[in-house]
């Protein structure tokens, strides 16, 4: 699963889908969470601090018991993304 963000009004979506992670680990369905933050770099990154610190909770929230479940959670910054990984990163319509 691939989410983008940009606005920090949106962290709240993203709270959600790690917690959709950790009941798919909880569950033993392997998934990997991409998220992307599309947000300028400037000096003060409040967002992608906000970001890194829900990773790192939900990450600590898992349990051990869920160990042989895979999926991993990858937190990107948008401007060091390369275009090719950009492009493929974009959605598709079926």
């Amino acid at each position: 699963m691939v989410a983008r963000i940009d606005d920090a009004d949106d962290v709240d979506m993203i709270r959600q889908l790690l917690r959709a992670h950790e009941y798919w680990r909880m569950k033993q369905l392997s998934a990997d969470v991409v998220i992307i933050n599309e947000k300028a770099a400037s000096y003060v990154q409040e967002l992608q601090g906000s970001l890194e610190a829900l990773v790192r909770g939900s990450q600590l929230r898992l349990s051990p018991d869920t160990s042989d479940a895979r999926g991993k959670i990858f937190l990107l910054r948008g401007d060091l993304l390369s275009p090719q990984t950009r492009a493929s990163c974009k959605p598709r319509r079926a």
